[in-house]
């Protein structure tokens, strides 16, 4: 999942990407993973040594999310030696703090740019998200501080590919059938050809002969 979400994003060269999961269980649209591809405020990574601008995105990806979580265990846990190379909130740029806020979100079928475009299965496009009001935009404060100015949602597999940039766009149709494409093409659980005559045996007349 991440590395479609990488994809799609570092192909249109967009500030982020996040996966909205359907959780089933309380029929919600959760966070699913995300891929951080804008600007960094600090070059904290894990190894001392030069990485390449994809490796230092994917680990300010994870490293991201590591703060999510270490901010929202908060009290409940003592506090644990932190790794020097993890980011604090002053390390974060405006764009990283909004990527960082998305995880703290969830979205019912219908509600939300999100929770819209899964329930209506088209896609939303909105320019200007730093500019409309959180009625429109629930995320829409937070847009304005990182300068966030076009989201668009875009339902795919069993959930919604969200994609934003710091950048105004208006909307495009060919971006649109572009980015689904990684989904769409790379989809891990895409049926596998039919097997033939000769090997649709009982898997299960001798299981003991075999590892599963």
């Amino acid at each position: 999942l991440q590395s479609m979400l990488q994809g799609a994003v570092q192909s249109v060269q967009w500030t982020y990407s996040l996966f909205w999961q359907l959780c089933p269980q309380q029929v919600i649209l959760v966070w699913g993973d995300g891929y951080y591809n804008g600007a960094i405020k600090t070059r904290k990574t894990v190894q001392p040594m030069e990485v390449s601008t994809e490796e230092a995105s994917l680990q300010r990806s994870q490293q991201l999310r590591e703060l999510y979580d270490s901010l929202s265990a908060g009290e409940t846990n003592p506090p644990t030696r932190r790794p020097c190379a993890a980011l604090s909130p002053e390390d974060l740029t405006e764009s990283e703090w909004f990527y960082l806020m998305c995880v703290s979100f969830s979205f019912p079928p219908g509600v939300g740019l999100p929770g819209k475009a899964y329930a209506r299965r088209q896609h939303l496009w909105l320019t200007g998200a730093n500019e409309v009001d959180s009625k429109t935009f629930s995320r829409a404060i937070l847009a304005k501080s990182a300068r966030i100015q076009t989201v668009v949602c875009i339902p795919v597999l069993d959930g919604v590919v969200e994609l934003g940039t710091t950048d105004k766009v208006q909307e495009d149709l060919n971006f649109v059938q572009h980015v689904r494409s990684f989904f769409v093409d790379h989809h891990p659980l895409t049926p596998k050809p039919a097997l033939s005559e000769h090997s649709t045996s009982n898997p299960t007349t001798s299981s003991t002969d075999h590892i599963p």
